[in-house]
C-alpha cells in the first residue's frame, strides 16, 4: 500500500491494525488503523479516518 499525502509525497505504512474496537460514548465501532512513520509536527493533527 502506498499513501499519497496532500503535499504529494508518498509514504509507506509499517503495518495495519485491523478490527480494533473503538468506543464513542455508548457505541463501539470496529476500526482499522494504518501505522506510518512520518515526521513529528506539533502543529499537525493526528490523522484518523
Amino acid at each position: 500500500m502506498t499513501l499519497i499525502l496532500a503535499d504529494r509525497t508518498k509514504v509507506y505504512p509499517h503495518g495495519i491494525l485491523e478490527d480494533v474496537l473503538v468506543r464513542v460514548d455508548d457505541t463501539i465501532f470496529p476500526a482499522n488503523f494504518v501505522i506510518m512513520d512520518i515526521e513529528e509536527d506539533e502543529e499537525a493533527p493526528i490523522l484518523l479516518g
